[in-house]
């Protein structure tokens, strides 16, 4: 597993956002899984879970908890997005 220091961190995620092309807040977050090539899926996850990465041959799917509020989903797609881009994104 890759060990990033925080400011390597917001630095990926400033860098995604431009190459995107995105503007100021609010972070559009579909266009940012677009962007990266994945897919979004909401789905029934119960409630212990919020979200699942599932990534094969490079290719991805973030699952959100569609029963959970919004702002819930917003940061288990970001969360799942970090995931992805630490970990499996070249």
């Amino acid at each position: 597993m890759t060990s990033c220091k925080p400011a390597d961190i917001e630095q990926k995620a400033r860098d995604l956002i431009n190459r995107a092309r995105l503007t100021g807040p609010p972070v559009q977050l579909e266009e940012l899984v677009k962007h990266l090539g994945l897919q979004l899926m909401a789905a029934n996850l119960g409630d212990e879970i919020s979200g699942v990465l599932v990534v094969k041959e490079g290719a991805g799917i973030i699952g959100y908890n569609r029963d959970q509020a919004r702002v819930r989903q917003r940061f288990t797609i970001a969360h799942e997005m970090g995931h992805f881009i630490l970990h499996h994104a070249a």
